[in-house]
């Protein structure tokens, strides 16, 4: 029962700081992506445009405001592994739930191939999302003719805390579709 206790306790911290990490770090990243041209755009009585009149003329050479595109993209292929593995969490939640009241019920086969389906999910959004990052870099590089320049930044960089956590969540899983199916073996055997 500790040890059901514990992971659920885990999983509870780890959707804490997921929703953080995604809500505050991806947010604070995406403030950065703009600045200011210094294009100043007036309208018929000599007052400079601000608000909405500014907005409006975004994308345009008379625009206050740039934003890096580049970037925008990148950070949001950054945070799928994240947003993968929250959505996780819940499923995990319920499996422990489940093993804490019968491990070999009858509900833990479902619970044990939803958690399977979605773990398998985030180590996949893991590998596309390294992937997909060094991949977009080296088109955004070719587009803007930066290759060999400051802002590319191709390596292999796994995100190591949802790809350990999903691949536990999977042997979590398995292990307990195993242990019912064994059970299940003996009693028809008896």
């Amino acid at each position: 029962m500790e040890l059901y206790d514990g992971l659920e306790l885990l999983l509870k911290i780890t959707g804490a700081l997921l929703i953080i990490s995604i809500f505050y770090y991806r947010l604070y990243e995406l403030s950065g992506v703009g600045s200011r041209t210094g294009a100043m755009v007036y309208d018929e009585s000599g007052n400079p445009l601000l608000g909405f009149a500014a907005a409006s003329l975004m994308g345009s050479g008379f625009s206050p405001y740039t934003i890096n595109w580049h970037a925008v993209i990148l950070i949001l292929v950054d945070a799928l592994p994240p947003v993968c593995l929250l959505m996780l969490v819940s499923p995990a939640l319920s499996l422990v739930g489940e093993l804490r009241q019968d491990p070999y019920g009858e509900a833990v086969p479902a619970r044990c191939d939803s958690v399977a389906k979605r773990a398998r999910a985030v180590v996949y959004a893991c590998v596309i999302s390294m992937i997909g990052s060094n991949l977009l870099q080296l088109f955004f590089a070719g587009i803007t003719g930066a290759i060999g320049g400051a802002d590319v930044h191709i390596g292999l960089e796994l995100p190591l805390i949802e790809l350990v956590l999903a691949m536990v969540l999977l042997l979590i899983a398995d292990g307990a579709r195993r242990n019912r199916a064994l059970k299940l073996d003996n009693e028809s055997i008896i």
